[in-house]
Parts: C-alpha cells; sequence; structure tokens
C-alpha cells in the first residue's frame, strides 16, 4: 500500500506544540499563578531551584474538544478487518504517530437506532466483545486533564521545596554492542513500581523491517518479508520515554524554562551517550531546523502510552526506528504498548508483502477528511497523499460518509445486543465500510468477529463459530493480553450458551456469516 506526504516545510514554531504527542492531544498546563519563587538551595544533580507554574483550572468544566480520543502515532488497533503514531494503555490498552485509534469527533455521533425487532437469543454467557475504552485506553474529560495537571505540578513542586528532583532520570536497559539505550524520566516512584523487565518478543535488530529513504516522504521503514494479519512485526524499546504533561518552571533568577527542555538538556548532559544523542537528533523536527531542539523531535516523533505504575499520567515514548514508519490514512500496521517488556510492539493490520512500506496513522481515521487534513498540517506540517485523500472531492465525501458510518457503528452498541435483523443488517453494514476503507482497528472489528461468532452459534455451524472464535481471540489478545474467553468458545463451540438458539427464521445471521466467508479475516 503506498503512501505519500508532501512536506511543506519546518517553520520554527515547536513551542505552539511543546504540550502534544503524535497522533492526539496531551495533557499541557495553561499558564496561571506560579508558586512562590523557591529558596536558594543547593542544586540538585538534575535540576537546579526552579518553582513550577500552576495551571489554572476552569471554574465550569469546558467542552470536550473534538478529537478528545486521541490516536497514538502506532495504533492500538487491531487486526484483518481493522489500524493509529497511536494509537494507548499499560500493555493492555492501545495508544500517537500512529497512532492511537482516535478521538472521534463528537458532533457527528448518531443515537442508537431502536429496533422494532424482537430479540431472538440472549447473550448467555457469550463472551463480550472489546469496547472503544479496551482499545484505546479511556478518554479523560477536560476536567480530568486540568486536574492531572495540577497534580502533576504540585508534585513537581513538592519535590523542589524539599531539595529533590521532580523526575527520576536514568537508564531502564544500558546500551549493548551497538544498541541503543533506553533512557527515562519518571515521576518518583515509577521506576520502583515497575514489575521485572523481560526482552522483547522480536527486538528490531532481527532484521524483519528496514529504513530505507522513500522519494518524496523522506525516510520510510519497508517490510523486508512478508507478515500475515495480526502477526508481530518487531518489537522495540524506546530509546527515551518522558511524561507527557509538560509545564512551565520559574527559575530564581526570574528565567522560564519548560520542565521537558531543562529535564532532557540535563540528561543529555549527565547521562546520554554520545551515540544514543546521535541516534535522537538524526530523527525528523517537524517544528524546529535546529538539531539541538530535542523537544521539538519528540513531540514530532513520540508515540503516546498508558499511564506506567506509582503515578496515574500518560507518558510519550521515542523510538528510533519505529518514529521512521510514515502515515497513511489506511494504515497496514497497528502497534500496542506492552510493559512486561517495556516496548512498543507492532503488528501487521492486514497481509503484508515483502518490501512494502509500512505505515500507521498519526491521527483519527474516523475523523472526517478536512479534520484529518487539518491536523497534519498543524502538527506535522505535510498533507497526506495515500490513496485516501488523493481522490477527486467526490470521492473523499463517500470516504467520509463510510468513516462517519463506521464512528456510528462503534458509537452505538446494537452489535453487543441480542442477534436482530437489525443488529446484523448494522454488521453487514459494518463490514462493508470497513473493508472499503481498509481500516482494520479492533473498535471495529472486535463486535463484528464477535456477533459473527455468536450467529455461527445460533445456526449450529460449529466450523464458522470455531473461525471467528479465534479471530475474535486473537483480537482481545493483541489488545488486552487476554483471549476474552473466546478460545474457550473455539474449542468447542456445541456447550457455548447460544448453540442452536435460532427459533425463527436466521436468514440475516447466514448473511452475516457468508459477508465474513471462509478466508481469514
Amino acid at each position: 500500500m503506498a503512501d505519500g506526504r508532501e512536506v511543506l516545510g519546518q517553520p520554527g514554531r515547536w513551542e505552539e506544540w511543546s504540550g502534544r504527542l503524535r497522533g492526539g492531544s496531551v495533557i499541557r498546563p495553561g499558564t496561571g499563578a506560579g508558586l512562590p519563587t523557591l529558596p536558594r538551595t543547593p542544586p540538585s544533580p538534575i535540576f537546579p531551584p526552579l518553582s513550577p507554574v500552576l495551571p489554572s483550572v476552569p471554574s465550569s468544566p469546558a467542552a470536550p474538544s473534538p478529537d478528545r480520543r486521541s490516536m497514538a502515532r502506532l495504533a492500538v488497533a487491531l487486526p484483518a478487518v481493522s489500524p493509529s503514531r497511536l494509537p494507548v494503555s499499560v500493555s493492555r490498552t492501545v495508544p500517537t504517530r500512529q497512532l492511537v485509534p482516535p478521538a472521534q469527533p463528537a458532533a457527528a455521533r448518531r443515537l442508537a437506532v431502536p429496533s422494532s425487532s424482537p430479540a431472538r437469543s440472549p447473550s448467555g454467557d457469550v463472551p463480550k466483545s472489546l469496547s472503544p475504552t479496551d482499545v484505546f485506553g479511556p478518554r479523560p474529560s477536560r476536567t480530568e486533564e486540568q486536574t492531572m495537571a495540577v497534580d502533576c505540578t504540585l508534585r513537581v513542586g513538592r519535590a523542589l521545596r524539599h531539595g529533590r528532583d521532580p523526575l527520576d532520570a536514568g537508564q531502564i536497559f544500558p546500551a549493548s554492542g551497538a544498541g541503543l539505550g533506553s533512557y527515562y524520566l519518571f515521576y518518583s516512584g515509577v521506576k520502583q513500581a515497575l514489575p521485572s523487565l523481560q526482552p522483547p518478543p522480536v527486538p528490531v535488530h532481527a532484521l524483519r523491517t528496514e529504513v530505507v529513504d522513500i522519494p518524496g516522504q523522506g525516510k520510510g521503514v519497508l517490510a523486508r518479508r512478508p507478515f500475515q494479519t495480526g502477526e508481530l512485526v518487531v518489537a522495540e524499546r524506546p530509546l527515551l520515554v518522558l511524561p507527557a504533561v509538560d509545564m512551565a518552571l520559574s527559575a530564581d533568577d526570574g528565567r522560564k524554562v519548560t520542565m521537558r527542555d531543562w529535564c532532557l538538556s540535563s540528561l543529555v548532559r549527565n547521562a546520554m551517550k554520545p551515540s544514543d544523542l546521535r541516534a535522537i537528533r538524526a530523527l525528523h523536527n517537524a517544528h524546529s531546523t535546529d538539531p539541538a531542539d530535542l523537544a521539538g523531535i519528540f513531540n514530532t516523533n513520540a508515540l503516546s502510552i498508558p499511564s506506567l505504575p506509582g503515578h496515574n499520567a500518560p507518558y510519550g515514548a521515542l523510538c528510533a526506528h519505529l518514529a521512521r514508519i510514515n502515515h497513511s490514512c489506511c494504515p497496514n500496521t497497528y502497534w500496542r504498548w506492552d510493559l512486561a517488556s517495556f516496548s512498543v510492539h507492532l503488528y501487521a493490520a492486514r497481509p503484508i508483502a515483502d518490501s512494502e512500506q509500512l505505515s500507521i496513522p498519526y491521527v483519527p481515521l474516523l475523523a472526517p477528511h478536512a479534520l484529518r487534513h487539518d491536523q497534519l498540517l498543524d502538527r506535522y506540517i505535510f498533507r497526506c497523499t495515500c490513496p485516501i485523500c488523493r481522490g477527486p472531492r467526490l470521492a473523499r465525501t463517500t470516504h467520509d460518509a463510510r468513516r462517519t458510518a463506521l464512528r456510528h457503528f462503534v458509537d452505538t452498541p446494537l452489535a453487543a445486543g441480542p442477534l436482530s435483523p437489525a443488529a446484523s443488517a448494522a454488521v453487514l453494514d459494518a463490514i462493508r465500510d470497513a473493508r472499503a476503507e481498509q481500516y482494520f482497528f479492533a473498535d471495529v472489528w472486535s463486535p463484528v468477529l464477535c456477533y459473527a461468532a455468536r450467529a455461527a452459534l445460533a445456526l449450529g455451524d460449529a466450523d464458522a463459530a470455531s473461525r471467528f472464535a479465534r479471530r475474535a481471540a486473537k483480537t482481545q489478545s493483541v489488545v488486552t493480553g487476554r483471549d476474552g474467553g473466546w478460545a474457550a468458545v473455539a474449542r468447542a463451540p456445541q456447550r457455548t450458551a447460544g448453540w442452536r438458539a435460532m427459533p425463527a427464521d436466521g436468514a440475516d445471521l447466514q448473511r452475516v456469516v457468508d459477508a465474513l466467508g471462509i478466508v481469514p479475516v
């Protein structure tokens, strides 16, 4: 699948986006009354005497932004019929240049369509499908974001007042041989709360992918062998992990600096190897041409990850290899954060051919074309020329209509309810639209597969029920690390609740089963 983008330039205005991570919006404290200037204290190993500038909290909750469900630059999506530098949650959910799938415009959501048809079978003990929260992580309100920002600011203030570093700094994994190290800046308590970490299952040096020059796009990543839907392509430990919450700090002499700038500068001076610093500076910066602007590089390339143990705050992960993956509005890969190995896992969203370019979404895929265009232009300074975006206006209108319908399908729990003609019609429409849009994320395909499995159970079709249940189990395992009970259904569909529970005509259920066919979805 070809992916294209037109680079428009790199104006030096990264400050405007210093609170953003790729693929979605991040908590960025506003300006407000700061803490009193701290008395001079002996400088800490990382930070000089600084005071956080507290963000102002609105007296009344603000309306949620239109893309609240942010997308990670690498996604958290799902297989074969499914995508996000998104995006998502701690090894169980998923998050921004892919990203994490996306926040959908609230205004475009439709109301659930009531069904006049009677329900034909109860759900019983049949496992459930994934919810959008399972796939993309929780969607905090604006008030919750502001509250979290204040909490982070107060933590930093307390640490500084007691002469401690506001953030712990160091290496989680030292570099071995020619490999890169893995550096962190954590709020206090996070490093100590991390579990015993395992090695990544498919490290980058396994040579499954290759970074190459792509005409008109700069760098890109190609597959170096074929991959099947849902297969792990590569796992990469981040070169750098930082809190997604940035804040202004005030020095005793009145200087203002962002915490991210100060932390990165101190980390480079005190801990980072020159080879690791060169790897960071080699990455693209959409916000500045200054090679020393590490914050701009981080904001351009970081993938959002869920909160880490010890503190409920979002973080961003900068991966030297995965940062080279380009955007597409019909991506062929998705990703999730794996806490157990402290790495980003990249999965094939559909069959990928040898030498095919890998792509991920940087923005919410189910948003209208105009909104995706504006977000890409504002955040990354390029226009997408993927197959979905480069067609004539009439074709883009058709794409928007299909994606709006898919967003409605996700927001309406019709497929999770009883089997009915109305639910079957909604599932058939979702299958048709998702395939036409090359949309392969679990927010759509998990309910589709689960409904198809239930339909096959009701029809007494053991082969189809087992096939769809295996796919549902694989989808849930990739996103959450557990099969959700669907593996047991695949092994013994005849012993599952709802088996041959079709009292009336099941023509609509048979159409759902036939629509997915015998080819792996």
